[in-house]
């Protein structure tokens, strides 16, 4: 368990004034999100508005990640940035993202992994997609 420190405190006070996330400043110490929020608490630190987190930089690169197939998770990873973020933005701009299709590429890679014993999960960690998109997609597949 880390120990919230003054130095830490003072680290996540810097990452904070640069505008990055709590799991970025997180990821960037190698502490736990925990120790983030606490620090936010103790030191009355407000988080991130939704418009700070999605500079004009961060929405291009999620949409031109996104138009070439990276998937939303992939794309929160990269960024730094949870989920319903980037899900959030991607409605925001009228985006659909619930018909993304996979490529047949994809789907028989799921099946070669499934056939090899892989459950959803490290299924979708590999192909960058979500467990829930796994599942479907199995189960269409063995009807």
């Amino acid at each position: 368990m880390t120990i919230l420190t003054p130095e830490l405190e003072k680290q996540i006070v810097e990452l904070r004034a640069q505008n990055l996330s709590q799991r970025a400043i997180a990821d960037q110490l190698g502490v736990d999100r925990q120790v983030i929020r606490t620090a936010y608490k103790k030191l009355d630190i407000e988080g991130l508005p939704y418009n700070d987190k999605i500079t004009p930089e961060i929405a291009a690169f999620i949409l031109k990640s996104w138009a070439s197939g990276t998937s939303i998770p992939q794309i929160a990873e990269k960024l730094g940035l949870n989920r319903s973020s980037i899900q959030d933005f991607m409605h925001r701009q009228g985006i659909d993202i619930s018909n993304k299709v996979l490529t047949p590429e994809k789907e028989q890679q799921i099946l070669q992994l499934r056939a090899e014993g892989k459950g959803y999960k490290s299924i979708a960690k590999a192909l960058g997609c979500s467990s829930g998109a796994i599942r479907n997609f199995l189960g269409k597949a063995e009807k």
